[in-house]
């Protein structure tokens, strides 16, 4: 089992920081490939009547890749991030295949719906051109 990621802010240098997250170095697409399975393999899911495999939690998957051509002196860098958020779901339409479980779902549906709702409002405050109010929640802190 996975624990939180928590986001705290650092006051002393104004970033975010994020504990509880991994970093890895790899040298081949294999190795990538293997994390990316690892990776879904740690994601929360649950069984309802929409969907076996409802994605009860959020993932962020960042890939950095470096490299340097021949006669150049600094290193170029390019990054890649894969986001799959956990899915929007009725309070009301959707329940859980057991029974026992459906309290945890209600609670699970209003926090994925909370972060989903605070991402589609940065979203339009970026298109709008507005002041964008990112502390809204951790996704999009």
């Amino acid at each position: 089992e996975t624990s939180p990621i928590r986001i705290r802010e650092n006051v002393a240098d104004n970033n975010w920081v994020l504990e509880g997250i991994s970093m890895w170095t790899i040298a081949n697409p294999e190795e990538l490939v293997a994390l990316l399975r690892k990776g879904q393999t740690n994601q929360t899911t649950m069984a309802t009547t929409r969907n076996n495999n409802s994605s009860r939690s959020h993932s962020l998957f960042q890939i950095t890749v470096e490299g340097q051509r021949v006669g150049e002196k600094k290193p170029r860098q390019g990054k890649l991030l894969l986001v799959d958020l956990g899915g929007s779901e009725s309070l009301k339409t959707v329940k859980a295949h057991d029974a026992e479980k459906e309290e945890l779902r209600q609670k699970q549906a209003i926090g994925i719906n909370s972060v989903l709702t605070a991402l589609g409002t940065v979203v339009t405050q970026l298109n709008r051109h507005a002041n964008v109010n990112y502390r809204e929640s951790g996704l999009t802190k």
